[in-house]
């Protein structure tokens, strides 16, 4: 089963950093939760249906790159390099991020990335499977696959977690985020230099009897 974070809440203060690492533990002592910019290159931001697929070096630094398809509206212009992805906006929509990390080299070698609308998950999954397939060395090892899911509230996650396992992330390494902030909004993203995945958001979050800090 895919391990699951929730916000259990927000109406506490102060307002805080939170996020999650993978795969933990972290070769180093954990970083501050990703950082979210309004500007700057340091993390890419992704738009809403745009597909961001990104490939990382030995010093963690990703090379993000837009992969416009038929099905796939907007693309823009992103940083040459940057240290991760963010989106913002996040109401009735979610977040669907499948990433490898290579062992080896200890690095983030691959991600893909995608801001989805309510309901429509289904064309980011068989991206991320076509990519398994067609790029199995960017894959190799199914223990080094990951695969995030961030959204508002916890409808249909699951249902996307195993999709995700069917075409071959492993439940135990499927992380899902529950905002709590519904038709609100919120914005997620991840900082591959630190292998951190989050949103700036209020305390009060309920961490899984599994978590490592």
């Amino acid at each position: 089963m895919a391990i699951r974070y929730s916000v259990g809440n927000r109406q506490a203060r102060p307002f805080v950093l939170w996020g999650f690492t993978l795969p933990p533990p972290l070769p180093h002592p954990p970083l501050p939760p990703v950082y979210l910019p309004t500007a700057g290159a340091s993390l890419a931001e992704a738009m809403m249906d745009e597909v961001i697929v990104g490939t990382g070096d030995q010093d963690n630094v990703m090379t993000p790159y837009a992969r416009k398809t038929s099905i796939y509206r907007m693309s823009k212009k992103l940083p040459p390099t940057a240290r991760g992805v963010w989106t913002g906006g996040i109401s009735d929509c979610m977040v669907v991020c499948a990433a490898y990390y290579d062992e080896t080299r200890s690095i983030w070698g691959k991600f893909i990335f995608q801001h989805v609308q309510g309901g429509q998950y289904e064309r980011i999954v068989p991206t991320i499977k076509a990519d398994i397939n067609e790029n199995k060395e960017d894959w190799l090892k199914p223990t080094g696959r990951y695969a995030v899911i961030a959204a508002g509230v916890g409808s249909g996650t699951d249902s996307i977690a195993s999709e995700l396992d069917a075409i071959g992330i492993a439940q135990n390494n499927i992380r899902i985020y529950v905002s709590g902030t519904g038709a609100k909004g919120f914005a997620f993203g991840a900082d591959f230099s630190t292998g951190f995945f989050g949103e700036v958001t209020h305390s009060g979050t309920v961490l899984p009897p599994n978590w490592q800090w």
